[in-house]
């Protein structure tokens, strides 16, 4: 008898499972992932600072204010003039 003529013992793991199945558990892990990534993604943009500006132009637009906004480089200028003229208890 051949070594080739030998059937496994243990049977693998993903032969057992059909394609379509394999499939429908890979479409889930994506969806998993992408909804872990992109709240991954918005903590990080939080905790930066890096939607300070989306905000900004939120608030002005529920508030009506009649001058024009300010450009976001201009924002980014104020907002760390503002920060240095009035320190606070931040981590960095």
């Amino acid at each position: 008898m051949s070594h080739g003529d030998v059937s496994p013992t243990v049977p693998v793991a993903h032969s057992m499972v059909s394609p379509r199945k394999r499939v429908g558990w890979l479409v889930a892990c994506g969806g998993r992932l992408v909804a872990c990534g992109s709240g991954i993604r918005w903590y990080l943009r939080e905790l930066m600072g890096d939607s300070s500006y989306a905000r900004y132009l939120a608030h002005r637009a529920t508030h009506n204010d009649p001058t024009p906004p300010l450009s976001e480089r201009d924002f980014w200028r104020q907002k760390h003039r503002d920060d240095a003229a009035s320190p606070r208890s931040r981590c960095c």
